[in-house]
């Protein structure tokens, strides 16, 4: 039996001229409301991050592949190329880095890479607060009518 080829990373690069499915461009469609229904807002796409991003989340992909065949050079590599393509808003591609970084027992890449993701969590989450509270405070309070009838069921 022979052995199984490895491919590099470099080898195994995504051509990034390569024009996407329209099955991934459909589903990636912001919705806008039109009539009571749902309808696909092609023009407030923008192409040019959506496929950076689909670049990047295929990468990281890749580099968790190679984690699982235990290729963690591989896998450095490819999680690298993701953190280049999108280094905001994805803390999962550092986690990971630092993983792989790891399992090498590249402890000071390893941490540097944990930092960044620990950083971006706390970002994220420091967002999703705001925005909580942001669609709290526009919530429509009751009307005077009904607080009136609530208050006359208690007193009878």
């Amino acid at each position: 039996m022979s052995p199984r080829p490895r491919v590099g990373v470099a080898e195994s690069r995504i051509d990034p001229d390569q024009h996407l499915p329209p099955s991934i461009l459909l589903r990636s469609l912001p919705k806008r409301a039109v009539d009571g229904s749902y309808v696909e807002d092609a023009l407030s796409v923008d192409y040019e991050k959506l496929r950076q991003e689909l670049i990047a989340e295929g990468y990281f992909n890749l580099g968790a592949f190679y984690d699982a065949d235990k290729r963690h050079e591989d896998a450095v590599a490819a999680y690298r190329w993701a953190v280049e393509l999108e280094p905001d808003d994805q803390p999962k591609y550092y986690a990971n880095l630092g993983a792989a970084y790891a399992s090498l027992e590249q402890l000071d890449d390893a941490e540097r890479a944990y930092q960044n993701a620990l950083a971006q969590w706390e970002r994220l989450a420091k967002q999703q607060r705001r925005k909580k509270a942001g669609s709290s405070s526009r919530a429509k309070p009751k009307s005077k009518s009904k607080q009136r009838s609530k208050v006359s069921k208690t007193t009878t």
